[in-house]
């Protein structure tokens, strides 16, 4: 099955939890923003299955006309650690240099707000390997939206797919959840799924979607992309 899969126009990544491991801090803001508001905590499996939107989308459900407010409580919070605690996993970078002397074109879709997003890849030396870096609040929907895919595309000068772009054109999307795989079908993208340490893509899906290409591990998807031929 893998041999099917075609060599892409240009790649795009999610970052938390695809490229780079910071979960522990984003759940630890979430709960000290909880305790804020006087709600319940959230255990790691629970933050592992509901966090599966932006902040823009996820925090209104939370706290509804409070939203705004503790939105900037957990940012602050967050904004306060995250460069301390940001971590990549270990095949990361060889993934990158790897693809990246290919010439295909980089770039990175994440729900994280963009200047966070942005922030976080500076830090972590990986900025000049991609054409264009995009988070939440960039485009005027975020995943699971296709806006954010086709505003990075555009930034890349590279057109959004269509429908009438299928069996023509190929675009990859590399993420690690349910999320990922819907941006990446509503724009016609050809979707990839990494197996990471949170593990929560359900694997019945992989079975059920004939679409989608599945990888056990980071590592996996580097060793693969070692031995195509581009």
């Amino acid at each position: 099955m893998l041999s099917n899969l075609k060599t892409p126009e240009a790649i795009l990544f999610d970052w938390d939890n695809t490229l780079a491991d910071n979960w522990n801090l984003i759940i630890n803001s979430l709960n000290a923003t909880f305790v804020k508001y006087g709600l319940e905590t959230w255990s790691r499996e629970e933050a592992d299955f509901k966090v599966n939107k932006s902040a823009r989308d996820l925090f209104p459900e939370i706290f509804g006309d409070k939203s705004d407010e503790a939105t900037k409580y957990f940012y602050d919070y967050f904004e306060n650690n995250h460069l301390n605690e940001l971590e990549l996993f270990p095949e990361t970078k060889l993934l990158i240099e790897c693809l990246f002397e290919t010439d295909i074109p980089l770039g990175i879709v994440s729900n994280k707000r963009g200047d966070l997003l942005r922030r976080e890849v500076e830090h972590i030396q990986l900025k000049p390997f991609f054409k264009a870096i995009v988070g939440a609040n960039d485009a005027p929907r975020d995943k699971p939206f296709r806006d954010p895919l086709d505003f990075t595309l555009n930034k890349m000068n590279i057109s959004p797919m269509s429908e009438n772009d299928i069996g023509k054109r190929v675009l990859w999307y590399v993420g690690d959840g349910h999320t990922d795989l819907e941006a990446a079908n509503n724009a016609y993208f050809q979707p990839i799924i990494i197996n990471t340490p949170r593990g929560t893509f359900d694997k019945t899906l992989v079975n059920n979607n004939e679409n989608l290409y599945f990888f056990e591990s980071l590592r996996e998807f580097y060793l693969y992309c070692t031995k195509k031929s581009f």
